[in-house]
């Protein structure tokens, strides 16, 4: 297996499309190739970079489909996550356009027959839920809407009811989480009688006339997409697909597209051309100068940023640049602009490891080249990122490895035989876990569209599960006699059906 990843690393076609300018960013081709070799992983990455109204560089590397040995091009489409913010805060932004929501609106105006614990509704806006700003917290609703797909609209208003004060932060203080657009999208549903992903596909997709981007999963199976998998180095077989897709009932509002870098660059366009995409302006230029204006500062990652509608605000080469990133289990992805410049970038892979390294490289690159930087200099610095990613590379390997052997000397602390452990577990407003003794004696763990074996966990009456691939989280269990009576995953119980 491991020959055969290295023959198809080096085999990897990478395919750069005639750009519309005479700006040479070769340099890009060979680092992106480089970066390939040195994560040992021929996974694709799409990119684009923007000028003004047009796209002037595009690169396609790598597989969409490393088995299958399918390439990325121009047509593959990818899960580009928390990227779905921005398109969803302007859906927001045209509504209140047209008058039916004020950035203002509160909580209580959104859901008047609702009550809520610990929360004043009357305080909390619209503009607070979409700048993360709302001192509220919701991990029941995130869990059913990116993750097990258990829901439908009586559960997401059930579960809008139970959101909670955020234990570290107030309102007015910024926590970068999806709970605010999950409740809003909620807001949608119920406003319109029609799902967010539809409203979002009328206010912004149709308009933008996107070609290969939806809020549906299922979309690309209908259309015939090519659809890029997701990877991981993190995996044992990194050139297998990790098992968690999305599929529609975990698309959200917060993380619940998919699109490629060609639609991608439409959106952009209409960004840094007030508007305008393809000569018609196809948003109000009003709407679009105010989804940039930003909305809480603070210090993060050492440097002072901002949040604007759906947009992370911070300083590149002391220019304003706009950027939101999105990751999950297999995929990192990054779109940004530079509105003075009239500048943008797109950059879209399916591993989820290295993804975000390569991103901000590439961000570094191509706007240096674009805003002045020499050659050479940009060279030199993307040399040093691989010299750094190999290193990281080296010693997450080291590390895995230890992690692996510690693990395999773990002793099962279960004290009934595996099967009375096996039955179905029930939560109120998490749906139904169901655990079964599989053919080669392991407990297999079902929820909704999660799945794990599970493995020793270090307590006693634990088990260790990887619902989300590569992240080690436990199911504790509560015993009475020689019964098992029910399972604890985090804070939530779940009563074991007789």
């Amino acid at each position: 297996m491991k020959k055969l990843l290295t023959n198809i690393i080096a085999l990897t076609i990478f395919l750069v499309l005639p750009v519309y300018s005479k700006t040479d960013f070769s340099f890009l081709d060979q680092f992106v190739k480089e970066n390939k070799k040195v994560i040992e992983l021929p996974s694709g990455t799409a990119v684009a970079i923007i000028n003004d109204d047009k796209i002037v560089y595009e690169g396609y590397f790598g597989y969409a489909d490393i088995e299958a040995r399918q390439k990325v091009d121009e047509k593959t489409s990818f899960y580009i996550a928390s990227m779905t913010k921005p398109f969803f805060a302007l859906a927001t932004l045209l509504k209140e356009h047209q008058g039916d929501i004020s950035e203002n609106t509160s909580l209580r105006a959104l859901f008047p027959k609702m009550s809520f614990n610990g929360i004043q509704p009357e305080t909390v806006t619209v503009k607070h839920l979409l700048s993360h700003t709302s001192g509220i917290d919701n991990h029941p609703l995130v869990l059913a809407t990116a993750y097990t797909g258990i829901h439908d609209n009586s559960i997401r208003n059930l579960l809008v009811r139970k959101s909670y004060p955020h234990e570290n932060v107030k309102l007015n203080q910024f926590e970068y989480t999806n709970v605010g657009y999950n409740i809003l999208s909620v807001w949608f549903e119920n406003k319109f009688g029609q799902s967010w992903q539809k409203s979002l596909h009328d206010l912004v997709l149709t308009p933008l006339k996107t070609k290969q981007t939806s809020t549906f999963m299922s979309d690309a199976k209908k259309h015939n997409w090519k659809l890029a998998k997701g990877y991981s180095v993190k995996s044992e077989e990194k050139s297998k697909a990790v098992y968690l897709s999305k599929q529609d009932n975990t698309m959200h509002a917060a993380g619940g597209m998919i699109s490629n870098a060609r639609d991608l660059s439409r959106f952009i366009i209409a960004q840094i051309n007030q508007g305008i995409v393809d000569g018609k302006q196809v948003f109000p230029s009003k709407v679009i100068e105010k989804s940039h204006e930003v909305q809480t500062k603070f210090t993060r990652f050492g440097e002072e940023q901002g949040y604007a509608w759906g947009w992370f605000t911070r300083k590149l080469n002391e220019k304003q640049l706009y950027v939101h990133r999105g990751g999950f289990s297999g995929f990192s992805t990054y779109m940004s602009f530079i509105p003075e410049e009239k500048l943008g970038l797109i950059v879209l892979s399916n591993q989820d490891k290295w993804g975000g390294d390569l991103a901000f490289a590439i961000e570094d690159a191509a706007y240096g080249k674009l805003l002045g930087k020499k050659d050479s200099e940009i060279k030199k610095e993307l040399a040093e990122q691989l010299t750094k990613t190999a290193q990281r590379a080296k010693k997450f390997k080291e590390k895995n490895a230890l992690r692996k052997k510690a693990e395999a000397i773990i002793k099962s602390e279960l004290t009934l035989d595996k099967a009375a452990y096996a039955g179905i577990y029930s939560h109120s407003l998490l749906g139904d876990i169901n655990i079964q003794l599989n053919t080669d004696k392991q407990l297999a763990i079902h929820w909704g569209n999660m799945y794990s074996i599970a493995s020793f966990g270090e307590k006693p009456e634990s088990a260790r599960i990887e619902f989300v691939p590569n992240s080690m989280e436990t199911l504790e269990f509560q015993i009475k006699g020689s019964n098992v009576e029910s399972l604890r995953y985090k804070e939530y119980l779940f009563r074991k059906y007789p």
